[in-house]
């Protein structure tokens, strides 16, 4: 994917979507997404000299996402390009808002609120990112702007819950690893899937997945990921969702909606 910064600072992109980017009814897989709105800040940061390793190399700091919420207008196809708008916004305590928005054509498919933060490796705690964010640049509010407030998480222990699904156990393989040598933001995106189970994946599709990174997990970490129905009304399923570690700590929060998939190709072989 390759990103080009305008004269208002908006960066702009777009991504061919592959066979190895869909489900078995062509449609892209939730993953994606997320992947693809960690290139569009990375790409957007790398060419203003402040992208993971600029910022490491000349200031020791680093970038991480604390929050994403998307909201699927409607799903990505396989053989399809979308086109990807995105842009920083000034930031909120110590919360850097991104925006990035997905178009196939002129149709808003995906709209998504990012919020990263500025840390300090060594330390392991966020820093002031206004300097930062001053080399990045932000475009004019009056132009390219959407509130960022995105809200409290829910919390597991107090959510009432309808319906709890089973627990899904995993443990991170060698490619879930990334160069911050913790386990990258997109793994947990499949393990939640995973956790989802084939035949509700098979009749459903995410309409808004909200999610919360609260700590790191590494390559030893055994993580168990809980899932939880906690409404269904007008054909929506809600659900609550928490990843745990091998010491119990919550290192990973998420909310969702589905509704009944709108387009439900017949696979090539037989529906699993």
């Amino acid at each position: 994917m390759m990103v080009t910064v305008d004269d208002e600072n908006v960066a702009h992109g777009s991504y061919y979507v592959r066979g190895t980017d869909i489900d078995l009814y062509y449609m892209a897989i939730i993953p994606l997404y997320f992947s693809m709105i960690q290139k569009m800040s990375a790409e957007h940061t790398t060419a203003r000299g402040i992208g993971i390793e600029g910022l490491y190399r000349d200031y020791k700091l680093t970038w991480v996402i604390a929050r994403a919420r998307i909201n699927f207008l409607s799903h990505l196809q396989w053989m399809e390009t979308v086109d990807l708008v995105s842009w920083a916004q000034k930031n909120v305590n110590l919360h850097c808002p991104r925006v990035v928005q997905g178009f196939a054509g002129d149709e808003l498919k995906f709209d998504a609120m990012t919020l990263w933060a500025v840390i300090d490796p060594a330390r392991k705690r966020p820093v002031r990112p206004k300097p930062v964010l001053d080399i990045l640049g932000t475009p004019y509010p009056e132009k390219h702007y959407k509130d960022p407030f995105l809200g409290r998480m829910p919390d597991w222990d107090e959510q009432e819950k309808l319906e709890v699904l089973p627990v899904f156990k995993a443990k991170p393989h060698f490619y879930d690893v990334d160069i911050n040598a913790h386990v990258n933001n997109v793994t947990y995106l499949h393990w939640l899937m995973s956790a989802l189970g084939r035949r509700f994946l098979s009749d459903y599709e995410a309409a808004m997945i909200d999610v919360k990174f609260e700590k790191q997990t590494f390559a030893e970490d055994e993580i168990k990921v809980e899932t939880a129905v906690t409404a269904y009304k007008d054909g929506i399923y809600s659900f609550i969702h928490r990843i745990t570690n091998s010491a119990g700590q919550t290192v990973f929060s998420a909310v969702s909606d589905w509704r009944e998939r709108r387009v439900k190709f017949q696979p090539l072989g037989r529906e699993i």
